[in-house]
């Protein structure tokens, strides 16, 4: 799930999680400790979703262990589970990765023994190891959690898959973000007898059809125009450019037309050049991040949401999932995706949106214009977008109280409320 990168710190809203999905029947004196370099205050899809996950199991259950980060104290303490931190690098240079696993087995290994930790739950793949090393030293087993292809430069090497397949094998439970992913692994002789596919959801309350985006219109000049909308990070697999190349063709169908941008990343400035060159840039506008509180009022400003992702060679050059295309639906909004990663199981082609060839200009521009000539098209897919949102909330309950009550055996069961 590549992480999103478009929300400023600051307080978190209210969200689903806080609204306890599942009561505990049994168990609870178990303890479970979360280990992960993704996590709230940290921006992107995987933090929300690690938190989402520890909100929506009995709180005296979980621990989790994380990087120090900017914020992470005004966070933490507002959080009704233990947070601990833990100074390590978050770099995702190979060494630096080798260093953090390093580390944060030693912290995993002394808190597991502080604390009487029952099961270790390793939100990443690289740190695997953790989870297979303590399984052995401490007889606890762990549950293992992937993301797109966070280790795929690596495992083109013997020596680095014989080491995956190690940490697969021995998981108790392997928990996948879509079926894109699991999709993915497998392809590659990655396979456990246990898997589950966690299907994230968003907040059907926060994002919700009817909220009033004028604020955002008045204050980012959109006021008379057809509106796009890309939130994530700035970085080039999200696919920025290929909007900005499409504005042209777009504005011929009739009537002004703004693309709003929200993130920030790496590849701005590149950004920001292009739609000079094309003689665009006043209808180009960088919004930054913004805070969470206020994201859902710039779905609630567009008229369509497009991220034409795309795949790159590298860690982190697939889409896993992508969030925001649920945020955008909740809201009601017709969205538009890149035909690449798993992006599938986000849109539904034909039905919550389009999936589109993310290099292709002119398919991404005729698309966007059919939604922005179509209203009733665009209304149709909201709706079914909201439709779909609503159903995976059910779907994620499901998924979880089966993670959950297969961790050590059953040792915590969960019932939907």
């Amino acid at each position: 799930m590549g992480g999103e990168g478009r929300r400023s710190q600051g307080p978190p809203p209210p969200s689903v999680w806080e609204a306890a999905l599942f009561s505990t029947d049994a168990g609870a004196g178990m303890k479970i400790l979360l280990v992960t370099n993704d996590f709230r205050p940290m921006t992107g899809g995987e933090a929300t979703w690690y938190e989402a996950v520890c909100g929506s199991v009995p709180l005296d259950c979980i621990e989790v262990l994380a990087p120090r980060m900017r914020g992470d104290n005004d966070f933490d303490r507002r959080q009704p589970y233990q947070i601990i931190r833990r100074r390590v690098p978050t770099q995702p240079h190979p060494l630096a990765r080798l260093a953090q696993m390093a580390l944060l087995f030693m912290h995993a290994a002394r808190h597991v023994r502080r604390d009487h930790i029952d099961a270790i739950h390793i939100g990443h793949l690289y740190l695997g190891p953790i989870g297979l090393a303590l399984k052995y030293l401490r007889r606890i087993p762990y549950t293992l959690y992937l993301h797109g292809g966070e280790m795929a430069p690596y495992l083109k090497f013997r020596g680095v898959r014989a080491v995956v397949r190690m940490v697969v094998r021995h998981a108790q439970i392997v928990v996948f973000n879509s079926a894109y992913t699991r999709r993915h692994y497998e392809a590659m002789g990655i396979f456990h007898s246990h898997t589950e596919i966690l299907t994230m959801t968003v907040d059907a309350r926060r994002f919700r059809p009817g909220l009033d985006g004028s604020p955002v219109r008045a204050s980012y000049g959109l006021n008379g125009a057809r509106v796009i909308l890309t939130v994530g990070r700035l970085i080039e697999r999200k696919g920025h450019d290929t909007v900005i190349r499409a504005l042209d063709r777009i504005r011929q169908s009739g009537g002004p037309v703004k693309y709003l941008i929200v993130g920030e990343g790496p590849d701005e400035a590149r950004l920001r050049r292009l739609a000079r060159d094309l003689g665009c840039e006043s209808d180009v506008i960088f919004a930054g991040n913004v805070r969470e509180e206020a994201l859902p009022s710039f779905y609630a400003a567009c008229d369509v949401f497009v991220m034409p992702n795309r795949s790159l060679a590298g860690r982190d050059g697939v889409e896993g999932f992508g969030i925001v295309f649920l945020e955008a639906g909740a809201c009601g909004k017709p969205v538009i995706g890149g035909r690449s990663g798993g992006v599938a199981d986000a849109v539904l082609n034909g039905v919550t949106g389009y999936l589109v060839d993310p290099l292709d200009v002119g398919e991404v521009s005729g698309t966007i214009t059919r939604l922005l000539t179509d209203r009733a098209e665009a209304v149709r897919m909201g709706k079914q977008g909201r439709l779909r949102v609503v159903g995976l909330g059910s779907a994620w309950k499901a998924t979880l109280a089966r993670v959950w009550e297969g961790t050590n055996g059953g040792g915590i069961v969960l019932a939907a409320k």
